[in-house]
């Protein structure tokens, strides 16, 4: 037999006879298992390009931090360039001790992909809690 076949069989089954709270229930929770699908599922799979080139800053709109914790802060950016290439670009963020980057702390990377207009953010953890720290992206 087709899976298809029986699966759908099963469905119309299971659902029609349930009664009415408990079959808005299973919907509610298959609608739920998809939407998590779809948040957690990784972009479109393309090849990263580490070192792309810009024809002018891509970095116009800033970095941000926020929601800061005890031991951890969520970096943001978003490349905007001139002509973005539809495709994934390798960023690197680093969080140091001093402003000159010679003490790291924390470092990663992080995609900036189309499907998000090149926008990242990169939860960083394990930092000391109540001191001061210096952040950046690198692109190219």
């Amino acid at each position: 037999m087709n899976p298809k076949y029986i699966s759908e069989l099963l469905r119309r089954a299971a659902l029609r006879d349930m009664p009415p709270s408990q079959r808005r229930r299973a919907l509610l929770g298959m609608a739920s298992a998809l939407a998590v699908g779809a948040l957690f599922a990784p972009p479109l799979v393309r090849p990263l390009r580490a070192q792309p080139r810009f024809s002018s800053d891509p970095f116009r709109l800033g970095v941000a931090s926020g929601s800061p914790r005890p031991d951890s802060v969520v970096l943001w950016t978003r490349l905007a360039a001139d002509a973005m290439p539809q495709e994934n670009i390798e960023l690197k963020w680093e969080i140091a001790h001093d402003e000159n980057f010679r003490n790291i702390a924390r470092h990663g990377t992080v995609p900036a992909t189309p499907q998000l207009a090149h926008s990242v953010r990169a939860e960083v953890a394990g930092l000391a809690p109540a001191r001061w720290y210096w952040y950046r992206f690198m692109a190219g």
